[in-house]
């Protein structure tokens, strides 16, 4: 009933009537769990409708600090805000508490590729099942997810740990030739979590660039891009629509019109209609319908563009579109 009770004061939820009401009763009273059974019971109830409601109760305190929301950003934001509530638990000495919320959250943290999160979570059931609250499965589960991702962990801050090492070496204006053998080993590691693989594109992306390798940047924007649709994770419709940035302009280049297309129609997929991702796609399909030749392609990118809601108003969308419309209306460009 302790754990009730922590939740109770960390929850939102609040229960108004009936046997969710009782039991919150019994927990704000201090009653123990055996007490709040036989109470329970002298009221003429069975006990296995007592840990039915037991369980009701504990999953409704619980969601309230799980909703669903159908926009990816706002589920990543209540997950780290959730995180937040279980190191505040921890800070107020409700362990409990802390440690039913994480038991919620790991599985979210893991799925949003939150891999920080996830070790940190991970440590504290670990601690929690081994030597609080003894339970061996839960323990040696909690023990493998955080060895797992602490691994992860290292290779997300090996790589970040390059990228800055690059980019300040090409700030400073000196040579990058003894980062090669780095970055030659990190073409070769396709593999990690969501962030690790969001940063080697950040990373190859600059090192090609530098070397006009425009045929190996094609390559790692598709490995990229068939990575995130088959990592299983939330990946965030920012991340997608970078790669597509660089990738749709190279394609462009070399006139694979259709297969930039074709690519802009998948990375729409995943943005939301009306936000700044899926308006910077729909710009890139509208120049590519412009360089191809196939204005219909233009015209129809612009009136999706007008016809979305927009998520908030951004002066550089609008000046954007504003070009492609007049070019549309056969405008020159000394004219726009």
């Amino acid at each position: 009933m302790h754990s009730l009770l922590e939740l109770l004061e960390v929850s939102a939820y609040v229960p108004t009537a009936g046997y969710s009401l009782d039991l919150a009763k019994m927990a704000k009273a201090g009653l123990s769990r055996s007490e709040a059974l036989a109470r329970w019971v002298a009221k003429g109830r069975t006990e296995p409708s007592f840990y039915k409601a037991y369980k009701v109760l504990k999953d409704d305190l619980l969601r309230s600090a799980f909703k669903k929301t159908t926009d990816l950003s706002d589920k990543r934001i209540a997950i780290r805000e959730k995180y937040a509530v279980v190191n505040q638990s921890l800070i107020a000495g409700k362990k409990k508490a802390a440690v039913s919320l994480a038991i919620e959250l790991v599985e979210a943290a893991k799925k949003a590729g939150f891999t920080d999160m996830v070790v940190n979570l991970a440590m504290l059931l670990e601690g929690h099942f081994g030597a609080i609250e003894t339970d061996t499965r839960r323990y040696l589960r909690y023990r493998k997810i955080r060895k797992e991702y602490w691994k992860l962990l290292e290779d997300e801050m090996d790589v970040k740990a390059l990228e800055a090492e690059l980019v300040f070496s090409l700030n400073k204006g000196k040579g990058i030739s003894e980062l090669e053998e780095k970055l030659t080993r990190l073409v070769g590691k396709n593999k990690g979590s969501l962030n690790f693989m969001r940063y080697r594109f950040t990373v190859l992306a600059v090192w090609f660039e530098q070397k006009k390798d425009w045929v190996g940047l094609i390559d790692l924007a598709k490995e990229t891009l068939k990575f995130y649709g088959s990592c299983g994770a939330d990946v965030p419709g920012v991340a997608v629509a970078i790669v597509y940035r660089q990738l749709v302009p190279l394609l462009s280049a070399e006139g694979r019109f259709a297969e930039a297309e074709a690519e802009i129609s998948r990375g729409l997929q995943v943005n939301l209609a009306g936000s700044q991702n899926w308006h910077l796609l729909m710009l890139q399909k509208a120049c590519v319908g412009l360089q191809s030749g196939k204005l219909p392609i233009a015209q129809a990118a612009l009136k999706l563009a007008k016809e979305a809601p927009r998520e908030h108003d951004n002066p550089d969308i609008d000046r954007r579109w504003g070009i492609v419309e007049a070019i549309l209306q056969g405008k020159g460009v000394k004219d726009i």
